[in-house]
């Protein structure tokens, strides 16, 4: 089994390889049923993206095996005593929470309602060109 991590599409991770451009010092990766899941990692200074990870506008995706088994954005990065980067992901759904979705009489499907709550949220932010 192998994993992979990918910084906006290009790859940072690689748990197959010694190169130690896509390593990284540690990674927790926490999935469940009914929550958006988080990934938190600390990548070295000579991780090639290093400087790329920006909070709120960076995404990562985490594959097993080349499915994909995470999607998520950058919540929080810092940098610890050794110059290591910690970054925290929470996953895509919790990118609902950034909206507000006021009550509403509704009839309909499901997925009609589905399509009215990500229309509300989309007309609430920002383009975002990098995902």
């Amino acid at each position: 089994m192998s994993y992979r991590a990918t910084l906006n599409g290009d790859t940072f991770y690689l748990s197959n390889t010694n190169e130690s451009a896509f390593k990284l010092l540690s990674a927790d990766l926490s999935l469940s049923a009914g929550t958006a899941g988080s990934f938190v990692f600390t990548m070295a200074a000579d991780n090639e993206h290093y400087s790329n990870i920006t909070k709120l506008t960076s995404y990562i995706d985490v594959y097993r095996d080349e499915q994909i088994i995470f999607s998520g954005r950058v919540i929080d990065e810092s940098v610890d005593m050794w110059n290591n980067k910690v970054v925290t992901c929470e996953g895509l759904l919790a990118i609902l929470n950034d909206s507000v979705y006021r009550p509403i009489n509704f009839n309909g499907t499901l997925q009609e309602l589905c399509e009215k709550i990500i229309d509300s949220h989309n007309e609430q932010m920002e383009d975002n060109p990098e995902k």
